[in-house]
């Protein structure tokens, strides 16, 4: 139980699962990932938090009740630092930025409302602020890239 990692080999896929569960239930606050590329590691792949099924020579059943499919085990390496970086730097940039938004459009409108003698009204239409929200952080999580991809392919 104290092993930051654990590789699994010539396992039945009942003990594979059990090893999994076994995880789980003494050590809660670790994820647990498990990697399959046959239909012998389904059972191992619903068992874990993330589960990946590699698309190979053995079929398509552990892509199919994986949480992520890949073509290979060459692209579990971009998957796990490339996507995953990308994403945990992503997610924080956009609560900053809603944060910051949302600070600068209430303190926007108590001036405004102390303008106009606390009429009630609002001084953008509810459509602007939509239009803000889906341009300019679905494009920023788009197109901003933190680490170069370059660095994740064959």
């Amino acid at each position: 139980m104290r092993v930051k990692g654990l590789v699994v080999y010539r396992a039945s896929p009942s003990e594979k699962a059990e090893l999994v569960k076994l995880v789980r239930t003494y050590r809660p606050e670790i994820t647990t990932l498990s990697i399959g590329d046959g239909a012998n590691d389904v059972n191992m792949i619903q068992q874990a938090h993330v589960g990946v099924g590699i698309i190979g020579k053995e079929g398509t059943q552990a892509s199919s009740y994986a949480d992520f499919a890949i073509g290979s085990f060459k692209d579990l390496r971009r998957l796990m630092f490339w996507h995953g970086t990308n994403f945990g730097f992503s997610l924080t940039d956009m609560t900053n930025l809603m944060m910051s938004k949302a600070m600068i459009t209430g303190t926007a409108g108590i001036f405004y409302n102390i303008h106009t003698g606390f009429s009630g009204g609002y001084f953008v239409q509810d459509f602007l602020f939509l239009l803000y929200n889906f341009t300019s952080y679905g494009f920023y999580c788009i197109f901003e890239v933190n680490i170069s991809k370059r660095y994740f392919q064959d």
